[in-house]
């Protein structure tokens, strides 16, 4: 199967007739959000969100079942 749209696309933005980044905004509006995240999440480009997600993770532990901030 060829990618014929796919491919025009390319082609244009290698041409400089279209600009990429509106490209990615009218993609992004024309997916629902569960298919913006899935495609996010599947070429990694939440990585960085997820580390740093864990890395509170950590923090917010004490490792005496206590939460930092709240009385004890």
């Amino acid at each position: 199967m060829t990618r014929e749209y796919t491919n025009k696309f390319l082609e244009g933005m290698e041409e400089g007739l279209i600009n990429p980044k509106r490209l990615a905004e009218s993609l992004m509006g024309y997916m629902s959000e569960q298919e913006v995240e899935n495609f996010a999440r599947a070429e990694g480009y939440l990585e960085h969100e997820e580390e740093e997600d864990e890395e509170e993770e950590d923090d917010d532990s004490s490792g005496d079942g206590t939460v930092e901030g709240e009385p004890e």
